[in-house]
């Protein structure tokens, strides 16, 4: 069927399967031992503990419940850590699958939602998540409420919906930064249910949406990043917020403890924070005259 030519009316009502997909530790032997001082162990370890703190608490407390929760496991993973898993697993919302290696992951989201009962002329929705992040209690909602509104109607499936603003907390620092950024790591996908079904994971996060035409949603934030010292290649950025934050147990299920910012701590980030800036913005002009 044709989507292009369906009416506004038509779009709008069609039935939605929404997956919410997040990578646990899958290739985690190879990568941490590859990027990491740290023994796999400790990782592993933290990361459960990180997923039970930041993650889990905020799928769990979702305002919309119509969606399912795909949790990829490496295949080597201990026994023992999956039943601690399935113990705290309170509200029974993780569904475990299983993947040998991120390459395979794609394959293998195609097959899990090919398991479900969905029409032909269905819309599936694939939500990115990552383990140690966590999202508005509204995060779902959002992404639902775009489909079930006519904003997309005249753009080809699959789109992406992209909600631009967020969180990022910087454990090191104890500090709390406000962020606008595009084709972020909380980016979702539309599709339909013909032939090979495209999902989120089809490309890297960043791609996504020059791959695809897309909604850009700009409002509260629904996204909270959390960098610490397990990350492998990320780092703390955006505008340091100083007030607002009293919310984050209300909206994201998270409970963190800020540092106090005197006034020799502000002036020194807000000082590496506009030289932070400056750097990039001179990157940017000496790479036109490269």
């Amino acid at each position: 069927m044709n989507y292009s030519t369906f009416s506004k009316d038509n779009r709008a009502s069609l039935k939605t399967h929404h997956f919410l997909i997040t990578r646990f530790n899958v290739e985690y032997l190879e990568k941490v031992k590859a990027n990491l001082s740290i023994s796999v162990e400790d990782w592993l370890e933290r990361r459960f503990e990180l997923f039970f703190s930041y993650c889990y608490p905020s799928v769990v407390q979702q305002s919309e419940k119509d969606f399912y929760w795909l949790v990829y496991f490496d295949q080597n993973t201990p026994k023992e850590y999956l039943e601690r898993i399935i113990e705290k697993d309170f509200a029974k919302i993780i569904k475990p699958v299983f993947a040998k290696t991120w390459g395979s992951i794609n394959e293998n989201i195609r097959f899990e939602i090919s398991r479900f009962e969905i029409e032909e002329n269905d819309l599936i929705i694939s939500s990115r998540l990552d383990n140690d992040d966590a999202v508005s209690a509204d995060y779902i909602k959002a992404v639902q409420d775009v489909v079930k509104s006519k904003v997309w109607a005249n753009s080809q499936l699959p789109f992406a919906i992209d909600l631009n603003n967020g969180l990022v907390f910087s454990s090191k620092k104890r500090c709390l930064y406000s962020v606008s950024r595009r084709s972020n790591p909380f980016v979702s996908l539309v599709a339909n249910n013909q032939g090979n079904i495209e999902t989120v994971f089809d490309y890297q996060h960043q791609e996504i949406t020059s791959r695809y035409k897309s909604v850009q949603i700009i409002g509260k934030p629904l996204w909270f990043q959390n960098i610490h010292d397990t990350n492998i290649s990320n780092r703390a950025y955006g505008k340091l917020k100083l007030f607002g934050y009293e919310s984050l147990q209300r909206e994201f299920g998270v409970n963190v403890e800020l540092g106090k910012v005197s006034v020799g701590r502000l002036i020194t980030l807000k000082t590496k924070e506009v030289f932070r800036r400056l750097r990039k913005k001179l990157s940017k002009r000496c790479f036109w005259f490269l």
